[in-house]
């Protein structure tokens, strides 16, 4: 037996989120999806696909088995040591675990036999990336291992670490450094991959075509599907209703029992605004959240009671939906969450895509040729 059950199964998105009381952070995904399907909140380097890659062909030549715990345990070794040596030796920081690596790069040593993140085969490179890796066909879907393609895509590219490689900076810094310098040019061999599937293609030209667009709204959304033109036109909408629902819902959670009129107001502007754009993707369109969110929306663009509206959705969308308990049941209830909206980086993953198009110099006329 050469996998686990956990890298065996197939990759689900993360939708049923716990701070997500109104289920619009599982609508921004599945439109997300169907945008950019290959994509994740996460992928955001075309360098860190390649390091996936080589972390994992190291990975594999340095366990005594193929099977994939063995694997995986010699792969983390491989992160913390590439996270080390990004804080150590380079100015980036946007990965997870920032904190504990720099203070570990305090040390006189660097240090692979501890955890970074508390949840590394889920939150670390490995975890964010390979259900993107998968789908492109770099990464075999059973094993932890690269397909031909992932291992031709990364050919040439020497990680002779050691033992001693994690025993010293100066080690540290001779092994990671020229691999890095090698895999930043092979980035845009990565781009005919992730850019070859017909959704992921029109994304990219849509991007490609109006460099200076900044939403999918501004892109040029003439390249995309049916589809994707009517979600990518609806991206605006889910947001301005979002801002709406989310903070009359924290007014409720305050106990109030009824919302002030501009509140009121808003609400039904932005639900007959969204519904009107038709926000949801057909293959999410049965899901229980789809049903519960337009119905609340119908409820909403009326107004007659959008406190009830907002109530009935949150307790279909925790109890009926995800089986969890409301955190309030009744209008004028408090309640004990600490719950503080956010409303930054809503992209629907156009920043990701935009990244990778970028960094692979990926063109159309190019992958045609």
């Amino acid at each position: 037996m050469t996998t686990t059950v956990f890298w065996n199964v197939s990759h689900k998105r993360q939708r049923d989120r716990a701070a997500d009381p109104l289920g619009l952070d599982a609508l921004r995904e599945a439109m997300a999806d169907c945008l950019v399907p290959h994509l994740t909140g996460g992928t955001r380097h075309a360098v860190d696909y390649l390091w996936v890659l080589v972390g994992l062909r190291w990975a594999h030549e340095t366990a005594t088995t193929p099977v994939d715990a063995d694997v995986w345990e010699e792969f983390r070794k491989f992160e913390r040591a590439l996270k080390q040596y990004w804080q150590k030796f380079t100015p980036r920081r946007d990965y997870l675990g920032k904190l504990e690596v720099s203070d570990r790069c305090n040390g006189d040593r660097p240090d692979v036999s501890r955890p970074i993140l508390v949840n590394e085969r889920a939150t670390g490179l490995l975890g964010t990336y390979i259900a993107s890796l998968r789908a492109i066909g770099l990464v075999d879907t059973k094993h932890l291992a690269p397909t031909k393609a992932g291992e031709t895509l990364v050919r040439g590219v020497e990680l002779p670490a050691r033992a001693r490689t994690f025993t010293s900076w100066p080690a540290l810094r001779a092994v990671f450094e020229p691999t890095e310098r090698d895999l930043q040019r092979r980035r845009p061999g990565l781009g005919p991959h992730v850019f070859l599937d017909e959704r992921m293609r029109r994304a990219a030209i849509a991007f490609a075509s109006r460099r200076c667009a900044a939403t999918w709204y501004a892109c040029d959304r003439s390249h995309l599907s049916a589809e994707q033109r009517r979600v990518a036109r609806a991206c605006a909408a889910v947001l301005d209703v979002e801002r709406a629902m989310v903070t009359g819902f924290a007014d409720l959670l305050d106990g109030r029992r009824r919302l002030d009129g501009s509140r009121k107001a808003q609400l039904r502007a932005t639900a007959a605004r969204v519904l009107a754009r038709r926000p949801i993707p057909d293959l999410w369109s049965h899901h229980a959240l789809a049903t519960a969110l337009e119905r609340a929306w119908t409820l909403l663009a009326r107004g007659p009671s959008p406190e009830s509206a907002l109530l009935n959705l949150h307790i279909e969308v925790t109890k009926c939906a995800r089986g969890n308990d409301p955190w309030i049941q009744e209008i004028g209830e408090h309640t004990l969450v600490d719950f503080r909206p956010t409303f930054g980086g809503r992209d629907f993953r156009f920043g990701n895509l935009a990244r990778l198009v970028s960094e692979t110099r990926w063109s159309n006329s190019a992958a045609r040729a």
